[in-house]
């Protein structure tokens, strides 16, 4: 016999009876109730644990012994596909926000990654005889699902949760000229390195600090070590390779959600809802998953109601829906009023807005979806020079209007937005919003500084596509350090975080950057809303100049009524 390889008297591995195994658990229950007595109650869920690890593995004792007895490739594909069905379900019951059909997408990332890499590792690498032999399939592909699950779950919770509690950044670049992918990228990096970091933890320490179960396993059957780290070292790498494909495909699947499927590259927060904190059994899991994959009672998502956030403001973030709709008539109407006309040498053709329709959904009665319209086929001409005001009630829609013109939030059909005659950027939302530029009243809090904003929204592919007319990085820079001047900052400001700025300080340098991105429409939503009087004078003489000197076109909402007088003079 080999020198390298370890068996027991008997030539295999060592038999554990019953009640040795249960005496196996008594280090732990006996270190629970220590904790217990530290106020630190981890009993249930401990005993909890103990039990169902218990029956689970048990169970699955008693259902491979035949399988792999039979050594049938179709009971070997049913167990396999059962153990994918049931891992979806596992990881769909971690994540926080939840989305239509979401089981689906989950089971796609799974069954995509574990069969290519699968595939691979059988046919290429192991070539078992036969092709499905269950001592080979069912623990490989075990093992790949287990880490497969922490992939998507982080993933999949990392991604969805931004999409919805970090939707004012996202929209920050987004008014910026971002693609969808731009404006999520950061998020996007930190889900992908959040979900594959344990595997690469893992694969860092293996061998070093510890040894893994399968060479365990196969040490204790009686496999020559060497084979058995052999062995290991092929399983990790596929591993490792089927994260990073789940990863991906599951990924592509929630910004596809995400995003309007046409080129507005419009946000979509409200395809995703809070989860139930209820958590299932496994019996359970089996249970809904059947009721599920067969047709009965589905997965689909209730999606989130609209929020009244003021009276009759709705939360901006939820789509709209097309069938089954009772539409309420606004009630209250918005007014657009002419604020100031500057003669400018720089003329340029007028932004003409038509049929402007927006409604929001207020309620769901018997299937009928009950929406009321904030406003109802406005037309608006703004003209070179020119700077209006949108005024109206609380909750009538003003920020609407604006994000709606900006392309943020959705307008019902029949709408056009055509700027200077160019009807082709109504196609191409990243170039339009490069020209028509949104600037919101939230105080800007995203991770790095101005000047790291500066340079992230310089390389956006919308500010290279403008064939020279877009100002360079260099340019943006310098002519914000002229505004915020003005303004009364220093050019330090714009090396500080976002994140410690003042919310009036972090208003003028975003307006200080949107005049000197050169837009050619400036949509100001209570975008002075932090400043004092004397500030706001500052940056009411700067958006004239600018004005005056670029012939851009303004709109503006503002609740101050001095400042809507100063603008006038």
């Amino acid at each position: 016999m080999s020198t390298d390889t370890i068996v027991s008297k008997d030539g295999g591995v060592i038999p554990v009876s019953i009640p040795y195994v249960i005496l196996s658990s008594f280090p732990l229950l006996i270190i629970t109730g220590f904790y217990w007595f530290m106020e630190v109650n981890l009993v249930n869920s401990v005993f909890n644990g103990v039990v169902r690890s218990f029956i689970q593995l048990s169970i699955l004792g008693a259902i491979l012994r035949p399988i792999f007895l039979m050594n049938n490739i179709f009971l070997v594909l049913g167990y396999c596909s059962l153990m994918i069905t049931l891992a979806s379900f596992v990881v769909s019951g971690r994540v926080k926000y939840n989305f239509d059909n979401q089981l689906y997408a989950i089971l796609i990332s799974m069954l995509s990654s574990v069969s290519l890499i699968g595939l691979f590792g059988f046919v290429i690498i192991i070539r078992p005889h036969p092709l499905y032999n269950p001592q080979y399939v069912i623990p490989i592909v075990g093992m790949l699902l287990g880490n497969c699950t922490d992939g998507i779950s982080l993933a999949l919770n990392s991604l969805t949760t931004a999409l919805v509690e970090q939707h004012q950044e996202i929209e920050l670049y987004l008014s910026f000229g971002a693609t969808s992918y731009e404006a999520v990228a950061r998020l996007l990096k930190i889900a992908v390195e959040l979900a594959i970091t344990p595997t690469l933890n893992r694969m860092a320490i293996i061998g070093i600090i510890s040894i893994p179960g399968m060479m365990t396993g196969q040490i204790l059957g009686g496999s020559k070590v060497v084979d058995a780290s052999r062995y290991q070292i092929l399983i990790m790498y596929l591993i490792s390779a089927t994260v990073l494909i789940s990863i991906f495909v599951i990924l592509t699947i929630t910004l596809k959600l995400g995003f309007t499927s046409d080129s507005s590259h419009m946000l979509q927060s409200g395809n995703f809802v809070k989860a139930s904190e209820e958590k299932l059994s496994i019996f359970g899991l089996i249970f809904v998953g059947f009721k599920t994959l067969v047709g009965f009672g589905g997965n689909k998502q209730k999606k989130a109601e609209c929020t009244l956030v003021t009276e009759g403001e709705a939360d901006p973030f939820c789509a709209s829906i097309e069938s089954g709709l009772n539409y309420i008539e606004p009630k209250c109407k918005l007014d657009i009023l002419p604020l100031k006309k500057e003669d400018s040498t720089n003329t340029s053709q007028d932004f003409v807005l038509s049929n402007l329709t927006r409604s929001i959904e207020i309620g769901n009665e018997g299937g009928i979806i009950r929406k009321r319209n904030l406003f109802q086929d406005l037309n608006i001409t703004i003209t070179s020079g020119e700077i209006l005001q949108v005024k109206g009630p609380s909750g009538c829609g003003k920020s609407q209007l604006l994000r709606s013109i900006a392309r943020l939030s959705p307008l019902e059909d029949g709408a056009q937005l055509i700027l200077e005659n160019d009807d082709k950027l109504w196609n191409n939302a990243t170039l339009y919003r490069k020209q028509v530029l949104y600037i919101t009243q939230h105080k800007i809090n995203i991770p790095g500084s101005p000047r790291q904003f500066i340079h992230k929204i310089a390389s956006f592919r919308s500010w290279k596509s403008l064939d020279g007319n877009a100002p360079s990085e260099d340019d943006v820079l310098k002519s914000t350090i002229s505004y915020i001047s003005k303004f009364g900052l220093s050019s330090q400001n714009l090396d500080k975080e976002w994140k410690v700025l003042s919310g009036g300080e972090a208003q003028r340098i975003i307006i200080a950057i949107s005049l000197a991105s050169k837009p050619k429409v400036i949509l100001f939503d209570e975008a002075t809303s932090a400043l004092d009087s004397t500030t706001k004078r500052a940056v009411e003489t700067s958006v004239k100049e600018y004005v005056k000197e670029n012939g851009a076109k303004v709109l503006w909402v503002s609740h101050d009524e001095q400042q809507s007088d100063r603008m006038t003079e």
